[in-house]
């Protein structure tokens, strides 16, 4: 059964990027033996590893998506990892996306943008209160009833709930 995969690999740093497009037509001559069909190639460019890998501290990221045959590919990842030009690959089903998927995809993202901004202005505001526009705390003079101590309190609670 023909099945969609994505492919990530990694270029290793001592291939320059002059020779990069060469390795990339090999990966595709190698897939295309195996009788896949590259429907799209992006090249991602080159990017520190979080660790090395291999000695190795940075890598150049290609990702290709292609269709195969599922039978076929676990020949064709053994081929890839015998592959001195390839670091690290990974290979996995890919499925499209429907219109609606990436809306509410991107609804997500929007939505955890915004609290990611909130929650940094929260810290810069913990880390420099003098910069921050919240209200002069007011000042008290005397003793303070309990009961107006509480009603306070209940409405900054509220307040700070409704803003969340």
């Amino acid at each position: 059964m023909t099945q969609t995969y994505e492919m990530l690999y990694i270029i290793p740093q001592d291939i320059t990027e002059e020779k990069v497009p060469e390795v990339t037509n090999k990966m595709g001559e190698l897939l295309q033996r195996h009788g896949a069909h590259i429907t799209r190639e992006e090249t991602w460019g080159r990017r520190k590893f979080a660790y090395a890998i291999k000695n190795q501290k940075y890598g150049t990221y290609q990702l290709l998506y292609f269709t195969l045959e599922s039978e076929k590919l676990p020949k064709l990842e053994k081929e890839l990892q015998l592959q001195q030009e390839v670091l690290r690959s990974l290979i996995v089903k890919y499925r499209e996306r429907t219109a609606k998927e990436i809306e509410d995809h991107e609804q997500h993202l929007a939505k955890m943008s915004e609290k990611n901004k909130q929650r940094e202005a929260e810290k810069e505001a913990i880390a420099h209160p003098e910069k921050s526009a919240q209200p002069a705390l007011e000042e008290v003079s005397g003793p303070v009833d309990a009961a107006e101590l509480e009603k306070k309190l209940n409405e900054l609670l509220d307040d700070k709930v409704s803003d969340q």
